[in-house]
């Protein structure tokens, strides 16, 4: 019987997985710090362009966008729980 990829997954240490799935493991830790990246500029630049371009008061966009991190963390794992449900060409495409 084959294993899935949740089973293998679980059977692994990270050495392990570093050692048998290198590209794999760089790919994975790339698309972590890309997200990071890319939520540091999205806020960076949605900063900037109020306080200058619309007259937001920096205090009050800096507890918006606060607030949507906060949003953000609290609903992240019922994403990861909805797309572990699904087939995972749909979970990606979606």
């Amino acid at each position: 019987m084959r294993e899935s990829h949740a089973d293998l997954a679980l059977a692994l240490t990270s050495a392990q997985a570093i050692s048998r799935y290198p590209l794999l493991t760089v790919l994975g830790a790339l698309a972590g710090a890309a997200s990071v990246a890319i939520t540091y500029v999205k806020t960076t630049f949605a900063l900037t362009w109020a306080t200058s371009s619309v007259d937001f008061s920096r205090t009050k966009f800096l507890s918006v966008i606060s607030l949507a991190l906060v949003v953000q963390v609290l609903v992240q794992p019922f994403g990861a729980f909805l797309a572990s449900k699904w087939p995972l060409r749909k979970a990606v495409l979606c």
